[in-house]
């Protein structure tokens, strides 16, 4: 595989619809010759796919502060304090000009069915799939610190 068409499968990877990760139309740039080989790289980790998105402004950012503005977002705060990022990505690190983006499964072949578990007083709740192992913040962070090297 040339390496203009490594990148092309890498961006393609992202989402399969020849937009970046920020929803914006992109054109495929060569990566530099002998650069690394972060799709096979991200599958050896573990990773469903691999991408490259790039850091222009989000064309959906309009329709991403009215999904917040109707309440879609629940209780889930940071995305109201996150937006703004969201919306401009370049400002989530200084001089960045893209984003490596990893696709990972929360649903493991071995991943055990829905259970409710009984807490105190007798009330029973469920635990969400993605919450019932370790913390994937932590999780993924190690995984993903060989492709940031």
């Amino acid at each position: 595989m040339t390496d203009t068409n490594r990148v092309s499968a890498q961006q393609s990877a992202v989402n399969g619809k020849g937009l970046s990760g920020n929803g914006n139309r992109r054109a495929d740039r060569a990566a530099p010759a002998g650069g690394p080989d972060l799709a096979g790289l991200a599958r050896e980790l573990g990773f469903v796919a691999c991408g490259v998105a790039t850091h222009e402004p989000s064309r959906p950012g309009e329709a991403q502060d009215a999904w917040l503005d109707a309440g879609y977002g629940g209780a889930m705060r940071y995305l109201h304090r996150q937006a703004g990022k969201r919306k401009a990505p370049a400002e989530i690190v200084a001089g960045a000009k893209a984003a490596v983006v990893v696709l990972e499964n929360y649903l493991p072949a071995n991943e055990e069915p829905a259970r409710s578990e009984e807490r105190g007083g007798g009330i029973r709740v469920r635990i969400a799939k993605y919450a019932r192992g370790a913390d994937y913040h932590r999780a993924l962070r190690r995984r993903l610190g060989p492709i940031a090297e």
